[in-house]
């Protein structure tokens, strides 16, 4: 599919909880801004196509098909290399990618699955700013088992001089995401 994320406009929402939120607020804002806002979250609230919006509004079936069938032809050139097939989070980010792309929005919402660091919306090389909404207790299997080793992971998603805006009211998240963005040189807000 080509590096087509880096051809878009996008915000990184990472975090715990309200995730859904933020994205959903800035959808509206920008939206009634007049801005052509894409956005992608999981899991979906009603029905599957609610985790791909432009402007507010549900994909189609029919252009979620299109985008599949043609994330699916690149899984299968990738397999035929002997590479893994990519998991269903991972072609669902690309579909994402490929419909933000093809739409030319203006800008993208784009909601980290699970983690940050590892996660598949995390090949974005540069947003324009990254989110972290409140960090706590969640995935310990997979993310660690305090709030410091799920910061580290959830963190991941700040990127070398790209603004991070973030929940300050835990000190023991809040230390870790300092720190990284210090590292980085990224200004860090924290709200």
């Amino acid at each position: 599919l080509g590096n087509v994320q880096d051809e878009i406009p996008l915000v990184h929402i990472g975090g715990t909880n309200g995730k859904g939120s933020v994205g959903a607020m800035l959808s509206q804002v920008l939206t009634e801004s007049g801005y052509k806002v894409g956005r992608f979250c999981t899991p979906d609230v009603f029905v599957y196509e609610d985790e791909f919006q432009m402007k507010g509004v549900n994909i189609e079936k029919d252009r979620l098909a299109q985008l599949f069938t043609k994330v699916k032809k690149a899984c299968d050139k990738l397999t035929s290399q002997g590479k893994p097939h990519p998991t269903r989070f991972e072609v669902e980010t690309a579909a994402a990618f490929l419909w933000f792309y093809e739409e030319k929005c203006d800008i993208a919402l784009l909601e980290v699955g699970m983690g940050g660091e590892t996660d598949a919306t995390n090949l974005i090389k540069h947003p324009l700013v990254s989110v972290l909404t409140s960090i706590s207790m969640d995935h310990i299997r997979f993310l660690g088992n305090s709030l410091g080793e799920l910061a580290t992971v959830k963190s991941g998603i700040i990127k070398p001089q790209v603004p991070v805006i973030y929940d300050g009211h835990q000190p023991e998240a809040s230390e870790v995401i300092e720190k990284r963005a210090n590292e980085l040189g990224s200004p860090a807000f924290a709200l």
